[in-house]
């Protein structure tokens, strides 16, 4: 067995937890930045927290249920939906106080 076929038969044996931890380190490895490697990791949690509510198991994923899953965590998770986009010249407070207007 080749090494690249002991790591797909660990993965197909593993739980989604499990295979996140390694492909978090693996993104960690790779150079990926820290928030791209966290916005991964808590995508992919989220994934199997629904995939656990529904009783289903990762390997068996359907592209059905995937865009169940999609849909639940946009409205959900992501709350970025919900908000209207900011126009020219609305304005925020930065870290400082001060006002910057988009």
């Amino acid at each position: 067995m080749s090494e690249d076929e002991a790591i797909t038969s660990e993965i197909q044996s593993s739980a989604l937890s499990e295979v996140t931890a390694m492909f978090v380190v693996y993104l960690e490895a790779s150079g990926c930045s820290p928030n791209t490697t966290r916005a991964y990791g808590h995508d992919l949690t989220h994934l199997d927290s629904f995939l656990v509510e529904q009783d289903l198991d990762w390997r068996a994923l359907t592209p059905a249920q995937t865009r169940t899953w999609e849909s639940s965590f946009a409205c959900h998770d992501r709350g970025r939906a919900s908000r209207p986009a900011p126009k020219r010249g609305d304005y925020q407070q930065d870290a400082g106080g001060g006002v910057v207007v988009l």
